[in-house]
């Protein structure tokens, strides 16, 4: 992440109003390969949601008066397992 943070500080030294948009972590997680031995993909969202969490945070630190967050996979037939992580994911 250190590129993003660089080129954020690098674009806010220059006068830009910056714009980030990431992909959502429920996407990452959907997208990814299940390594270690996890019997789901959905459990390392308990340690993937801090991350995410502390990215905006950081960004939020750096001037960054927008993030978008995109959830690709909602266009999906998505099973209930994955539908019900959302409202966690999400909300405050």
């Amino acid at each position: 992440m250190k590129w993003l943070f660089d080129d954020v500080t690098q674009a806010g030294d220059l006068g830009h109003a910056v714009k980030v948009s990431l992909v959502g972590p429920l996407t990452l997680l959907y997208l990814g390969k299940i390594k270690s031995g996890l019997s789901h993909k959905l459990d390392l969202l308990p340690r993937l949601v801090p991350a995410y969490q502390r990215l905006l945070a950081r960004l939020k630190l750096l001037g960054v008066f927008w993030v978008q967050i995109d959830e690709p996979i909602l266009g999906l037939e998505l099973d209930e397992r994955w539908l019900a992580a959302f409202r966690p994911t999400y909300e405050p």
